[in-house]
């Protein structure tokens, strides 16, 4: 019985810790309708595929996008086989994060980044994340590359050279 207290008490701990994220195996978001021609905003963190449906962004801009197959598929070979987990961050009023965020989803998909290496987080027009608290960026997109739950880098906009490029630099720093 100690040992399965232990057990959970280890699981509590680790579950309400921040820092290095953790992966919603479905979309724990609050939404708001402010007039039916806009897009509704979102807020807190949702699955890619919900994200799509809800935001009204164009269903069809992942396949639009385009990304470098090599570098796609080494930096999610990098993520997927090591101890990594990165934090997206959007909202549904940006048009930078509209025009960038399916290029990172395209880079996912090309390398088959497994789901739950990742976390979708929606802000609202005020900056926060309905359920996170924790998180803190100051543009969207922001992609947080966590290592063993720590931060070790961030791109927030727009990339310096592109999105798998400066993601492999940030992981190869490390």
């Amino acid at each position: 019985m100690l040992k399965k207290l232990l057990f959970l008490a280890c699981i509590v701990l680790l579950s309400c810790s921040g820092g290095g994220g953790v992966y919603v195996q479905k979309s724990d978001y609050q939404m708001t309708q402010v007039s039916k021609s806009s897009a509704p905003i979102i807020s807190g963190a949702i699955l890619w595929e919900d994200f799509l449906e809800k935001s009204h962004w164009h269903n069809n801009a992942i396949d639009t996008k385009s990304a470098d197959i090599l570098i796609s598929k080494s930096v999610c070979n990098v993520i997927n086989n090591g101890d990594y987990f990165l934090q997206l961050i959007t909202n549904t009023h940006s048009t930078m994060a509209e025009s960038q965020l399916p290029i990172i989803f395209k880079i996912f998909e090309i390398g088959n980044m497994k789901k739950e290496k990742y976390q979708l987080y929606s802000a609202n027009k005020e900056n926060y994340i309905h359920g996170y608290n924790e998180i803190f960026f100051d543009a969207v997109p922001t992609l947080i590359i966590n290592y063993k739950g720590e931060e070790i880098g961030r791109i927030s906009g727009l990339p310096k050279v592109s999105w798998e490029q400066d993601i492999l630099s940030i992981l190869y720093k490390n």
